[in-house]
């Protein structure tokens, strides 16, 4: 009985030991400003928000329509700092693919060791 009482013991510590580390992670926040239909490609576009430039400067965006089932990840672009912007902005462009005023998308960022994962609320396309 006390050799299962250790090492319950030593199974609480090593999961708390952990706990800290996840919790470290910076926060971060991505933000979809828009998907649209324009000359024949599709845009999507929004900005990447964290307190360290390093958990949003060149992060890696990934654009997914939100379906029944699995969502269909779009592409992906990497957040840059644009002159006259405030933040780190993406956007992504699909040529020969349409979007729909019904269809839903959202960006997402996935988690790094220092940083935390994000995702964005859910937009309707709009078609211009």
């Amino acid at each position: 009985m006390r050799k299962l009482l250790s090492i319950a013991a030593i199974a609480v510590i090593a999961v708390m030991a952990f706990v800290p580390a996840a919790s470290a992670a910076t926060k971060t926040a991505v933000t979809f400003d828009g998907a649209f239909l324009t000359n024949g490609a599709s845009m999507w576009s929004g900005q990447v928000v964290s307190p360290k430039a390093n958990c949003a400067h060149k992060r890696v965006v990934l654009i997914f329509k939100q379906r029944p089932g699995a969502d269909k990840k779009i592409g992906s672009a990497k957040a840059e700092r644009v002159t006259g912007v405030v933040g780190y902005h993406w956007a992504f462009e699909k040529a020969g693919f349409a979007v729909k005023s019904s269809e839903k998308y959202y960006a997402k960022v996935k988690a790094t060791d220092k940083c935390a994962g994000a995702r964005s609320p859910v937009l309707n396309a709009v078609t211009y």
